[in-house]
């Protein structure tokens, strides 16, 4: 197994545990219950991975205000991009309701507790009331947030003291990289687990007509935005071959997906940008898991189109100043989905409260939680790749993405002239 590539394990493993679920459901259901030992796995490598390899890239890497370009060019492709894509989904989703009849039935289960959380819980979870209780809850964004504190200050001492944190920080974030390779050769078995535990779940296809509107525009508009949108960004901003970026990262986007949460393939996403695509340690390290918990494209497409249907089911036609507070309720609450797995319905519950739209109207996607969660952890993981290779291409980093042809051709040219 050592010769094949991780992503060609990983869909080894994947086929083989289909057929499993399906003659044997009864061993899926038993080796679908190890698919919280994978995960604990995942979880137990995060935080020590993010805390000790960004402080080293701090205190190692000559900032020069390199870390607050990085954070605002983050920031400004979270927003932009996010926002394009939400707006599109929007256009879409309102196409396709056009030729459906849409309506409320009440044999859907609605637990309001279950979902109440409004705005401002989203926006102060990522202040925590200790650093114990941040790495207790697998809180990466609060992580960051002291992370960034402390990497600056220590940025900041005399070289005496920057050496001691060098050697100290280094030595643990190579026991951390080699945490995340361990972490990496256990895929093909946690996603060979994950398969027979959601192969072992039922739900959407007891509700499939009545959520058909809901799936073909919600997929519509992950295809249109992972197929065409990030493929046409790669190739202008960058040249990039968005096909080679996908091969080369597609067991990360595999690993992401099956565990319906795209922060825990953070440590092995930043591993294989280091040495597949040749991006430098301060966009691996440091970009690679602040955008993490901002880049969630994929699933603010879900939610604004979650929103729309529900609207459309009880006949409630939005205002042009509604839709906007949709788009950015959509954007912003979409940055608090880093939970295990991703539990969809609970971000809509505040989508949905801001616009005025009943909260009821949840339970008529409860069934959907398991496909999309795996569908949207999967894109955002794309989303998340794809922001750092334009950031790394636009600091001037030489890529391994650029397909070699145009490389031959360009030394080519330089010869001639």
């Amino acid at each position: 197994m050592k010769n094949i590539p991780l992503s060609w394990q990983i869909v080894i493993a994947i086929i083989a545990a289909m057929p499993i679920s399906y003659i044997f459901p009864s061993a899926a259901a038993f080796i679908g219950e190890l698919t919280e030992l994978y995960i604990r796995i995942l979880s137990l490598i995060l935080i020590p991975f993010v805390f000790f390899t960004m402080i080293e890239v701090f205190v190692s890497e000559n900032t020069n205000g390199v870390f607050s370009r990085l954070s605002l060019k983050s920031l400004t492709w979270f927003v932009t991009v996010q926002t394009v894509a939400v707006v599109i989904s929007l256009i879409i989703s309102g196409v396709v309701f056009q030729n459906f009849t849409i309506s409320i039935e009440n044999s859907f289960l609605f637990e309001e507790n279950d979902y109440q959380k409004n705005f401002g819980d989203f926006i102060f979870s990522a202040i925590p009331e200790n650093i114990f209780k941040a790495i207790q809850d697998n809180n990466l964004l609060a992580i960051l947030l002291i992370t960034f504190v402390l990497g600056i200050l220590a940025s900041g001492c005399k070289d005496r003291t920057r050496t001691y944190f060098v050697s100290f920080f280094s030595s643990f974030s190579e026991l951390m990289q080699k945490c995340a390779n361990f972490a990496a050769a256990l895929s093909p078995f946690g996603v060979f687990c994950l398969v027979c535990k959601i192969s072992t779940q039922g739900g959407i296809i007891d509700n499939f007509n009545r959520l058909l509107p809901f799936i073909i525009a919600v997929l519509t508009s992950l295809l249109f935005y992972s197929t065409i949108f990030l493929p046409l960004i790669l190739k202008i901003m960058t040249k990039s071959q968005p096909f080679k970026a996908l091969k080369t990262f597609s067991s990360i986007i595999f690993i992401s997906a099956f565990s319906q949460n795209p922060t825990l393939a953070v440590p092995l996403g930043a591993i294989k940008m280091k040495n597949e695509a040749g991006i430098s340690s301060k966009f691996c390290f440091f970009s690679f898991p602040l955008t993490s918990v901002l880049s969630f494209c994929a699933t603010s497409i879900y939610l604004c189109v979650a929103a729309m249907y529900i609207s459309k089911a009880y006949e409630i036609n939005m205002t042009f100043s509604e839709q906007i507070i949709l788009v950015l309720s959509a954007v912003f609450i979409s940055a608090a989905s880093f939970e295990v797995p991703l539990k969809l319905s609970v971000l809509l519950y505040p989508v949905l409260e801001r616009i005025g739209i009943p909260v009821e109207g949840i339970g008529i996607l409860v069934s959907c939680d398991i496909l999309f969660s795996f569908v949207c952890s999967g894109l955002d993981t794309w989303s998340n790749i794809c922001a750092n290779i334009v950031i790394a291409s636009s600091e001037g980093d030489n890529l391994r993405l650029i397909d070699p042809p145009d490389n031959a051709s360009a030394l080519q040219s330089s010869e001639v002239l």
